[in-house]
């Protein structure tokens, strides 16, 4: 709930609230972690698939 009399306002909070939801998530496994090799897996059209 907003209180503007303590400076708690949903939008300013919004961006910690993400990122404390992910750490839960990622500490219970259920989440998964980011990878950098994911480029790997970029396909961009028939040129990809040889016949």
């Amino acid at each position: 709930m907003a209180n503007p009399d303590k400076g708690i306002f949903p939008l300013k909070i919004r961006e910690p609230m993400i990122l404390d939801a992910n750490n839960f998530l990622r500490s219970k496994g259920l989440f998964p972690e980011d990878k950098d090799d994911s480029d790997d897996d970029m396909v961009f059209g028939d040129d990809d698939f040889p016949s």
